[in-house]
């Protein structure tokens, strides 16, 4: 039996004396580089999918500090303007 894990899910190819006589070398071989294929286009994809997460944690805590500092900024602006009104009104 051969066995290939795939992204955790076990894909197990049983190979049968009957079925192996009609399966080609070739064809054989070719379905083992489809497979081989397979694999490495799931694993490639699985780093992407990590990396984009990592940006996207990235971005939303850019967000929110960008966020704290706009509120901070607003604050302060706010606390100015209040006292120039106040010089104003004296």
């Amino acid at each position: 039996m051969l066995t290939l894990q795939v992204g955790g899910i076990i894909v197990a190819c049983r190979q049968f004396l009957g079925k192996m006589s009609t399966m080609s070398d070739t064809s054989f071989n070719t379905l083992e580089g489809k497979v081989d294929a397979l694999i490495q286009l799931c694993d490639d994809m699985k780093k992407e999918n990590q990396m984009l997460r990592d940006d996207k944690h990235n971005w939303e805590h850019e967000r929110k500090t960008l966020i704290e500092k706009n509120q901070l900024a607003r604050t302060r602006l706010e606390k100015v303007l209040q006292r120039l009104k106040s010089l104003e009104q004296s």
